[in-house]
């Protein structure tokens, strides 16, 4: 699933959510590469600071990826933003 991604911003096919659990929508929907239910519901994430933790799968739009992305953008968004799998 996993070839190199990254997030991009909220209105771009970079920062679609997935419909279903590993969801595959081609190259240009980069953030779909790491949404998808694993190790406990989440994924394992290594951070910069060296730390490693396991993040439930909806809480990756909710992180500081780079300077611009707007992390409290998924608060203003309605209930069904993200499908049923991921709430």
């Amino acid at each position: 699933m996993w070839r190199g991604a990254g997030p991009g911003y909220h209105t771009s096919a970079a920062h679609q959510r997935p419909g279903l659990n590993s969801d595959w929508q081609g190259t240009d929907n980069e953030f779909m590469h790491f949404a998808m239910v694993r190790h406990g519901k989440g994924i394992n994430l290594v951070f910069t600071d060296g730390s490693a933790r396991n993040v439930r799968v909806r809480r990756l739009w909710e992180l500081k990826w780079h300077r611009t992305f707007d992390e409290n953008y998924v608060f203003t968004q309605a209930p069904t933003y993200f499908p049923a799998w991921m709430r």
